[in-house]
C-alpha cells in the first residue's frame, strides 16, 4: 500500500491507499491493533506524538488466504525547541543571556545539569565556580513539548585539574 508520509507533525492526517489486486473482500486498516477503515483507502489524523504502525489486512473468499501489509508512520511534536545563549564560554561571575528562539511555544523550562532554572523564554544565569555545565530548554504547546540539543557552558580558565574534569 502507499501513504502520502511516513514522518509527520502532531495534527498531521495521512492517506493510505491499498495497491493491491484480485478478488479482495475486505480490507481491515489498523493502527496500533485499532481499527481505522474497511475500505481500499483510509485516512487517519495523528493528534499523539510517537511511533504508530498502520497495517493493512487483505482477506478474499479463501480463509486460509490472507495478506498483510505495515509502514511505521513517526509523529514528531510540532514545536522544536531551541535557543542561543550570548556566550559558551566565561570567567566566574560573569552573566549568561540564554534566550528561546522556539516558535509556538506557550510554555517554558530551562535546565542547567538537569536542575530546573527557569519557566521564562529567556533567562540570565551567573556561574559562581569553574567547570562545564549542560543547558537545555523544554518548550510546550498545547499539543505536546520538545527538548532542545544540548549547549556546554564552558566557565573558568581550567588551570587546576580539578577545574578541568568535567563529567556529564
Amino acid at each position: 500500500f502507499t501513504t502520502s508520509a511516513t514522518t509527520v507533525t502532531f495534527g498531521t492526517s495521512v492517506n493510505f491507499n491499498s495497491t493491491s489486486t484480485g478478488n479482495i473482500t475486505s480490507y481491515d486498516w489498523s493502527i496500533n491493533n485499532t481499527s481505522i477503515g474497511s475500505n481500499q483507502s483510509a485516512s487517519y489524523q495523528f493528534n499523539n506524538v510517537g511511533n504508530f504502525w498502520v497495517v493493512l489486512s487483505l482477506n478474499n473468499s479463501d480463509p486460509n488466504c490472507m495478506e498483510i501489509d505495515s509502514v511505521l508512520i513517526t509523529v514528531l511534536c510540532d514545536i522544536q525547541s531551541t535557543f542561543t545563549s550570548s556566550i559558551t564560554s566565561v570567567n566566574p561571575g560573569t552573566p549568561i543571556t540564554f534566550t528561546s528562539t522556539t516558535t509556538g511555544a506557550t510554555s517554558y523550562q530551562w535546565y542547567i545539569d538537569d536542575v530546573p532554572q527557569a519557566s521564562t523564554p529567556s533567562f540570565i544565569n551567573t556561574f559562581t565556580n569553574e567547570g562545564g555545565y549542560m543547558v537545555y530548554l523544554v518548550s510546550c504547546n498545547t499539543n505536546c513539548c520538545d527538548t532542545s540539543e544540548y549547549q556546554l557552558i564552558k566557565v573558568g580558565l581550567c588551570e587546576s585539574k580539578e577545574a578541568n574534569m568535567w563529567y556529564f
